[in-house]
């Protein structure tokens, strides 16, 4: 059986966008003041199998997003950040 990855939709982006600059907020970077090549050199967004995100700034994870496939087929995307480390 081929089983696609789940890919996240425009709710679970925005939401990840949320979460990331609470984060790097936290972590003393001020994300309205951060210009486009200072994210793209410094944030990093790695792709798994499974369909997982994990995103690092300076080499620090500061949130993974995690998808849950359910019984019924759907899926429920998760959210760790630095403070709900994945178990």
């Amino acid at each position: 059986m081929d089983v696609k990855k789940p890919k996240p939709d425009l709710s679970v982006l925005q939401r990840a966008e949320e979460l990331l600059r609470e984060q790097l907020t936290l972590i003393g970077e001020d994300p309205a003041e951060l210009q486009a090549h200072e994210i793209a050199s410094h944030m990093h967004c790695g792709v798994h199998m499974d369909g997982a995100l994990s995103y690092s700034w300076k080499g620090t994870p500061i949130l993974d997003v995690s998808p849950e496939i359910q019984n019924d087929g759907s899926v429920k995307w998760r959210f760790f950040t630095r403070e709900t480390p994945l178990q």
